[in-house]
């Protein structure tokens, strides 16, 4: 249980790095996209300086188009990514927990120690049984030594023997009632552990076939994005129109599931 506690605390632990560099790729792109807008803008103002019939106006104009195009596809896979690293962080965490408190191992790494505290609980009842089979022994072995002796005055021995019986019985009673606790602490604990075991299989198969579809999602939609980009600078534009409503197809469904 305790190997278990420590690995749950290491997956949720690389589960919150992941999507915070998810995030801070989403804001890297944000800021690429924006700068080469600004970099479009400029290439403009030198066009119209330039005359747009010049050959450094029509250069200009050419690295305005440019950095135009790579600041909308920026700008694209910043909503990509923003959208992943969301539907990354609800597919790693519970149904009603919210965005960044990983959910099912999240979950999950909440209950261990309520199972390692009821498991401890088991080992302290069973260490009370052991010390009161010792000590019930030991009361036993002087009421045998108290009863077979010829020692010392008679009333004395019988008060020492009244006494010791006492204790034994007590004793006995207290040894019945904690192994009858133990028996109830015990089945409830193999009781809750089952059915931990069970839900943890099931749960953990749908989180992490989630996971993966999420990020088959991710990576098809930027490779689409990057294909039809690749495409229009190099002028396939067809292609890359027919592409386009695809990417944004991608896109959507991204969003949508």
């Amino acid at each position: 249980m305790r190997d278990l506690e420590r690995l749950l605390q290491l997956c949720c632990e690389s589960a919150r790095v992941l999507c915070g560099h998810m995030e801070s790729l989403s804001s890297d792109l944000y800021e690429l996209g924006r700068n080469m807008g600004m970099l479009s803008k400029w290439e403009e103002a030198v066009r119209a300086q330039s005359g747009t019939y010049t050959e450094a106006g029509y250069s200009a104009a050419k690295r305005s188009v440019d950095c135009k195009q790579l600041s909308v596809a920026s700008a694209r896979q910043n909503a990509v990514w923003k959208t992943a690293a969301v539907k990354t962080a609800a597919s790693l965490v519970s149904l009603h927990d919210c965005y960044i408190l990983l959910v099912s191992l999240h979950d999950y790494y909440i209950l261990i120690p309520e199972a390692v505290a009821a498991l401890e609980e088991r080992e302290r009842c069973l260490e009370q049984i052991h010390d009161l089979e010792a000590e019930l022994a030991q009361k036993q072995a002087d009421l045998n030594k108290t009863t077979g002796s010829s020692k010392g005055p008679v009333g004395g021995r019988d008060r020492r023997a009244y006494t010791l019986t006492n204790s034994v019985e007590r004793l006995d009673e207290q040894l019945k009632s904690c192994r009858d606790q133990y028996l109830v602490i015990k089945q409830r604990n193999m009781e809750e552990l089952r059915r931990l075991n069970l839900s943890r299989e099931q749960d953990f198969h749908a989180m992490m076939a989630n996971f993966a579809i999420v990020q088959s999602q991710l990576m098809q939609s930027s490779a689409d994005l990057w294909r039809n980009t690749a495409r229009q600078f190099t002028g396939e534009t067809g292609a890359g129109a027919a592409e386009s409503g695809a990417a944004q197809a991608e896109d959507e469904a991204l969003r949508d599931d």
